[in-house]
């Protein structure tokens, strides 16, 4: 089975979009694909945000399952401290990791939609283990029928900065683990795991994507920038409705805090500089992802995660 994992921190992130594209893509056969949706909101108002983001999809699958993002890692397992009590890239995404239990996950950014063709990349990808790395296009005017039909503004398009690299051959091509940019991207569950996930080090938006990238190249080199794993995106709904992101640093020392965007993402040789030296644009934090897979598994937790309260660790039916 496949695993989609869909992230969030938006009121109203467009869901529809993706499981109507998706039921496209799959033909209405969804028996073998399962949805993790890791939604901000939710730890604050479950039942309010299952009535928005699961049930009315119940018509396509049972196998759609909400949770809010776990603790960072710094603020240990239970959530520790209550000063984080804002969207992180990097917790939601190894969420999904701790909570998927098939071989192969695919990760969907919100406000997007699949092109046609998306899915038999994917298939692709899963058969041979491969890292894929989608690409995307901005738009404005966005909207999609319930047959997963796509209307833009043709006018409005503005493709991500890989798409026309000049060392891109064909429709897939092998590229470098710093390449992994945004939240369109599959990959096999046991490379994530290796990696033990994103660095929470990363504690905003920014920059951890190919932090995680570069290290998921130093245990496989089958990644691969793919042009028909395509999705459109909302431009002008991109930061309306969505939580500021800021930095702790009460809680991260200096040296633990990530470089500013806009410097590191700028020189991308520096990237593959630091690739080459098997080294990471931040200092490691470790997570210890397989470990707390295991311990979840042994205790039986069970979806809604809600029913643990992360601040003390117990169930919440125990306090």
């Amino acid at each position: 089975m496949i695993t989609f994992a869909y992230f969030t921190c938006r009121k109203d992130p467009k869901i529809e979009w993706f499981f109507n594209s998706l039921n496209r893509e799959l033909n209405g056969d969804w028996s073998n694909i399962k949805v993790l949706i890791i939604d901000y909101h939710s730890q604050y108002n479950f039942e309010e945000r299952e009535q928005l983001l699961v049930l009315p999809y119940r018509k396509f699958t049972e196998n759609i399952f909400l949770t809010h993002p776990k603790p960072t890692a710094w603020q240990g397992k239970w959530k520790t401290t209550t000063q984080h009590e804002y969207f992180a890239a990097s917790n939601a995404r190894n969420t999904a990791f701790l909570l998927c239990d098939t071989e192969y996950i695919v990760c969907v950014d919100d406000l997007s939609v699949m092109k046609s063709g998306y899915f038999k990349v994917i298939e692709e990808g899963y058969k041979n283990k491969e890292v894929l790395l989608g690409a995307y296009a901005k738009v404005n005017s966005l909207t999609v029928s319930d047959d997963g039909d796509i209307l833009f503004d043709n006018k409005s398009t503005k493709l991500d900065s890989r798409f026309n690299n000049g060392v891109l051959k064909g429709n897939k091509t092998r590229v470098s683990g710093s390449w992994l940019f945004g939240c369109s991207f599959a990959l096999p569950l046991e490379l994530a795991l290796k990696v033990d996930g994103f660095d929470e080090a990363c504690d905003g938006q920014g920059a951890e994507d190919y932090d995680f990238g570069i290290r998921l190249n130093r245990v496989t080199t089958d990644i691969f920038y793919c042009k028909e794993m395509f999705t459109y995106e909302s431009d002008e709904l991109h930061f309306v409705d969505t939580l500021s992101f800021k930095r702790d640093s009460k809680m991260l020392s200096e040296e633990t805090l990530m470089p500013s965007q806009k410097g590191i993402m700028s020189d991308h040789a520096m990237l593959n500089y630091l690739l080459k030296q098997n080294t990471t644009p931040f200092p490691f934090l470790k997570n210890n992802l397989t470990s707390l897979k295991e311990e979840m598994k042994q205790r039986s937790f069970v979806f809604p995660i809600r029913e643990i309260d992360w601040r003390t660790g117990k169930l919440i039916s125990e306090l």
